[in-house]
């Protein structure tokens, strides 16, 4: 406590000498209000979430990625960082992948392909932004990604300890719930629990699911050792499918260690206090504990307990002079660790969780005072106000409506020190929340057939409102399988990122199935929440932005004089190539500043202003202009050659007149902030070509158009907005009113890219043209004519050019001895060239169902774990989206789950399952491979979805060459309505000596002969009734398990007999070699090259 007193001392010495005296305690909190918005507006901070399709991979397939980079403040998509870094690590903590992609709206796409080489473990995903690297590694997001080849269990289990923490004579207590793939609860089901404890049975029970599904396994521990290793297997026999599931009993391996966190920072003497506690082993997780509180001498003051992963609170009434020692007794007896010693003065606060509608206090003061509140959440201040203390019991409610939803940081300051003095942090609950509904149309799909998902945003109270969301639809046994317990995005952004250090099992505090939540949030806040007052670096100077933002996606800027000092205002255009057909102008502030927003970084941006102009980059306050000397095609290098001198810069507007922020403009100097919606449009094939006008009107043939010579009366408008409704056969269109596109009707050239334009005599490059016709009359210049030719005349005239037609327009700034070729002759321009990112692979969904050559319903052909990826889902503004895609083949119970947030910054996440399988199917677990003389031993699952009785013909395919099948039944096989029924199968693996392809007759009318067919390592079973029939072929391929072993033996006699021992060998894996030597060099020789194959 003192520590952190002496600290502040030194960094509020400033502070207290110039204000104890004269500063009231207004003006105390008016200046640290002052002082906290500097901060925050200097110290903008981001908070980056990734979210994966899943949290278990198979080598070979790809981990989908959406990155969420938002404000930590409000939770709305930041303008700071255009750029997320992300980064994969294996399981030895070495870079695997790494890749770079741009941010728009708060959103951006990632993926990362595994090798199907990549061995299993767990690796780690991190992202972050260069701004972050300001905050350290604490600002990253990381995520634990699990990669094992694995066959996932026919049943969803899960089993869960009611306690973290078992010690002697406890009675151990686990919870199991199964359900069907159909997503069922699997009622009756038999479960065999087997108790394991230092590597021996000690207990087995048969026990019977009720009808949800669940039932409760226990076991007594009798007299035991600490670090014991127990384990406890449950198999679950449902319907003739069995699973089995294992959990590590929580025994606790090595000492316990518990730490005190006094409520508020501090407890005094004689006041009632209320402590919280963490236990935690030796690998630091949490321990469920009980003990007591004792004195020096002996005496016990308190009882406590745990309440959720080692965490609870105990409560009493310190005395003065007195020590107290916590006397761990559960688990295991520990010896006694001391708590923090009671302060002899002071105050103390708590927070009374009994109360809603507002943030209720006591604060405990053996004296009348006066203190100053202050809260802040999110890094925002959302309250300070002076309390008049009394002596004794003082009690005071804040008011949240300025509260939004998460942590919140309550700070007691002393009115005469100025030092904080007591807090507490309380996690704020009662706010805005987006709501997303998933309804699928049916509950149930054959497989490839088609699923329609409807969508559905609120708020909290019902309205709908517009949402980004990532949405996956995953198979629910890889999901029960990997039993993922890290953040969502609503832990992470409310709970996670806002307490020190690593959370176990986030996800359970704001479970709202988790009737502990409320109080376990509340623990942890009082323990992992304690920051110590930490508030040095609000008095610290502010530090200097060592990595400033990565802005790929917005262009500021100002325009210079020739001095290259001067700004200057004007029109600057923005034209995007890349096959964007846009070009946006912005008009400058009288300083000259300008902004775009939203580009694209990726393909080619030109910024061009009318001469003597120049157009500059601002960044950091230092406009970069593009060196005049330079080719455009030399590679753009940048130049600086101007510094601002406008410090701290703030404002920008948007052409709507509507404000936003823009880190690069400076403070009342405006300048309209263009933003580049995207081109939704699909537009038609342009040519724009231009050539001399030297021909007569009367002279031509064909199709011409002339319009009148002046439109002085039309005002500053380009040649695109004449020509639209003003000349017969001429279509413009458009983005914007200053990005066009024309074409002429009735021509159409085959290789060309539209019709042929041509200003004042000499033709304009092509691409450059649709630029020119938008730009052409809105600098000043008169046009005087535009002629418009099509047709065969055209060609005649003007070539094979000509074909898509022509549009031939004269200007007064005409000037034939200067070609239009690009922008050059009249603008100043400023390349900004593309940065090249990672193209990010599309997730390409299940097609359509194709029958096989036998008419069957499938084969198991995609049976791909995620069904469905999607992670820029937008609702409208009333709340809707509809999603379509299909099922695979695969059979199991599918959850489509959704996260994301409102533009106003309310986060969110929704959850639905959906079954795939046919009425009737089959369902079969094989191993990996099979070894010689290998017997399998399978059961086939043959399940009836319908309401009547199904009496059904089964069989098994296999190659003869490769496994011999037996125990297949040959009679009609009865299966009841909505059950299923299991049949015993039996494999045998003869040889290795099995042939890769068979001889086979061809009868064919053309191809009569002699054959060879491939011979597939796979079994096929097939199942089929009068109305339903399933076929399923899965691979089974042949491996060679055991160990190689070589034996050689060399003889010089001419008749010698050679014997080896081999012990128990692999069938057909014999092999056997001779050499004869005609002398002792090719004997040694041979020998040389035998070790070199086979070392």
């Amino acid at each position: 406590m003192k520590k952190p007193i002496s600290i502040l001392l030194l960094g509020l010495v400033g502070l207290v000498t110039t204000s104890a005296l004269v500063i009231s305690p207004h003006e105390f909190l008016e200046n640290l209000r002052q002082l906290w918005q500097d901060r925050q507006q200097s110290q903008h901070e981001e908070r980056l979430y990734l979210h994966t399709d899943k949290s278990l991979y198979e080598p070979g397939e790809v981990i989908w990625i959406n990155a969420m980079l938002l404000n930590r403040a409000d939770h709305t998509p930041t303008t700071l960082s255009d750029v997320v870094h992300l980064k994969l690590f294996d399981p030895r903590g070495q870079q695997i992948d790494s890749t770079a992609v741009v941010v728009h709206d708060g959103t951006a796409k990632a993926d990362f392909q595994l090798s199907s080489q990549r061995p299993g473990g767990l690796y780690e995903l991190r992202g972050y932004t260069r701004w972050m690297l300001n905050e350290g590694e604490d600002a990253y997001f990381s995520k634990r990604l699990t990669v094992l080849k694995t066959e996932t269990p026919r049943l969803l289990m899960k089993l869960d300890f009611e306690r973290e923490g078992y010690g002697e004579r406890d009675t151990v207590v686990a919870q199991l719930k199964v359900r069907s793939l159909a997503g069922e609860a699997a009622a009756g089901a038999t479960v065999y629990a087997n108790w394991i404890l230092r590597g021996s049975m000690v207990q087995k029970d048969t026990l019977f699911l009720d009808a949800n599904g669940e039932v409760n396994l226990s076991l007594l521990l009798s007299d035991m050792e600490q670090n014991t290793v127990g384990l406890l297997n449950a198999v679950v026999d449902f319907q003739g499918t069995q699973e089995s599931i294992s959990r590590r009993i929580p025994i606790p391996s090595g000492s316990v260690s518990i730490a005190f966190f006094p409520e508020g920072g501090r407890y005094v003497a004689g006041v009632p206090a209320r402590l919280g506690f963490k236990a935690v082993d030796t690998y630091q997780k949490g321990v469920e504990v009980s003990g007591e509180i004792r004195t020096a001498e002996g005496q016990t003051v308190a009882s406590f307990e745990s309440y959720h992963q080692g965490m609870g609170a105990v409560a009493f009434t310190p005395t003065p002079n007195q020590r107290y020692y916590a006397h761990i007794q559960k688990p295991f007896p520990q010896p006694r660790q001391a708590l923090p010693e009671a302060d002899m003065e002071g105050w103390v606060l708590r927070y009374d969780t009994t109360k809603v509608g507002a943030a209720h206090f006591v604060v405990h003061s053996q004296a009348a005072d006066t203190a100053h509140v202050v809260a802040h959440s999110l890094g925002v201040l959302r309250y300070s106000q002076a309390l008049p203390l009394q002596a004794g019991v003082t009690r005071f409610n804040i008011p949240l409506d300025s509260f939004p939803r998460g942590t919140a940081v309550f700070t007691l300051w002393d009115a005469d020190t100025r030092l904080p003095m007591c807090e507490r942090l309380v996690f704020l609950d009662h706010q805005k929340e987006l709501r997303v509904h998933l309804e699928t149309d049916k509950p149930h799909y054959q497989p490839r057939e088609e699923i329609q998902v409807k969508v559905r945003t609120t708020d909290s109270e019902g309205n709908p409102v517009s949402a980004r969301l990532s949405m996956a639809a995953v198979d629910e046994q890889v999901l029960s399988f990997a039993d993922d317990k890290q953040d969502n995005l609503l832990t992470y952004m409310l709970l996670s990122s806002e307490v020190k250090g690593k959370i176990e099992e986030p996800s359970f505090y704001l479970n709202p199935e988790e009737p502990k939540a409320t109080m376990a949030r509340d623990y942890l806040l009082m323990t992992q929440g304690w920051r110590g007052f930490s508030y040095e670096s609000l008095w610290s100077p502010i530090p200097v932005v060592t990595y400033p933002a990565e802005q790929e996606t917005t262009i500021n800027g100002r325009l210079l004089l020739s001095d290259f000092r001067r700004g200057a205002q004007g029109t600057v255009y923005l034209i995007e190539q890349g096959g964007k057909n846009r070009m946006l102008p912005v008009r400058t502030t009288p300083a000259g500043y300008f902004s775009f927003r939203n580009l694209d970084p990726t393909i080619l941006n030109i910024l061009a202003v009318r001469k003597p102009l120049i157009p500059g980059m601002l960044n950091d306050g230092q406009v970069t202009v593009q060196a005049p000397t330079e080719s455009r095609r030399s590679g753009g290098r940048f130049t600086p050659i101007w510094e601002s001198t406008i410090p701290n810069p703030e404002g920008v507007a948007v052409a709507t007149n509507e404000a936003t922020p823009g880190p690069s403009l400076p403070e009342d100097e405006f300048a309209d902030a263009m933003t580049l919606e995207p081109d939704v449009q699909n537009l038609d094939e342009v040519v724009v070509v231009a050539l001399s006008t030297g021909a007569q009107r009367q002279d031509l043939t064909g199709s011409i158009s002339l319009i009148s010579n002046e439109y002085s009366h039309l005002g500053s408008q380009g040649a695109s907005n004449l020509l639209a409704g003003s000349a017969a056969g001429i279509q413009i269109r458009g983005t914007s009113s200053f990005s066009h596109t024309a074409s002429i009707y009735g021509s159409r050239a085959v290789g060309m890219d539209g019709p042929l334009l041509i200003i004042d005599g000499l033709p304009v490059a092509p691409e450059n043209r649709d630029q020119m016709l938008s730009l052409l009359g809105t600098e000043g210049q008169k046009i005087e004519a535009i002629s418009v030719l099509q047709g065969l005349q055209a060609t005649q005239i003007y070539g094979s050019r000509a074909t898509g037609g022509v549009i031939v327009i004269s200007t007064s700034d005409r000037n034939p001895k200067q070609p239009l070729f690009d922008l050059a002759p009249r603008y100043n321009t400023l390349l900004l060239y593309p940065k090249y990112y990672r193209v990010m692979r599309e997730f390409y969904p299940v097609t359509a169902l194709k029958e096989d050559a036998d008419g069957l319903n499938r084969l198991a052909q995609d049976r791909r774990t995620t069904l469905y990826w999607d992670p820029s889902v937008t609702t409208n503004e009333q709340g809707e989206a509809t999603l379509t895609f299909r099922a695979g083949d695969k059979e199991s119970s599918f959850a489509l789950s959704a996260e994301g947030f409102t533009s106003q910054g309310d986060l969110g996440k929704g959850e639905t399952t959906f079954g795939v399988g046919l009425p009737l199917s089959i369902d079969v677990k094989l191993p990996a491979f099979l070894s010689v003389n290998d017997t399998l031993r399978a059961s086939v699952q043959l399940r009836n979805r319908t309401q009547d009785t199904l009496t059904t013909q089964f069989s098994v395919g296999a190659p003869p060459e490769v496994y011999q099948v037996s125990g297949v039944p040959t009679g009609p096989l009865v299966i009841p309505p909505q059950q299923s029924i299991a049949v015993p199968v039996q494999v045998y693996v003869p040889t290795y000596q099995a042939p890769h392809s068979r001889r086979v007759e061809s009868q064919r009318r053309f191809s009569r002969g002699v054959r060879y067919e491939y011979i597939r390592r796979e079994l096929a079973f097939r199942v089929a009734s009068e109305k339903y029939q399933d076929s399923l072929r899965l691979p089974l391929p042949l491996r060679q398990t055991g160990f190689p072993r070589y034996v050689s033996q060399t003889s010089s006699e001419p008749h010698h007999i050679y014997a080896f021992d081999l012990v128990t060998p692999e069938v057909s894996t014999i092999r056997a070699t001779f050499r004869a030597n005609s002398d002792v060099l090719s004997q040694m020789l041979g020998t040389l090259e035998a070790t070199r194959s086979r070392p």
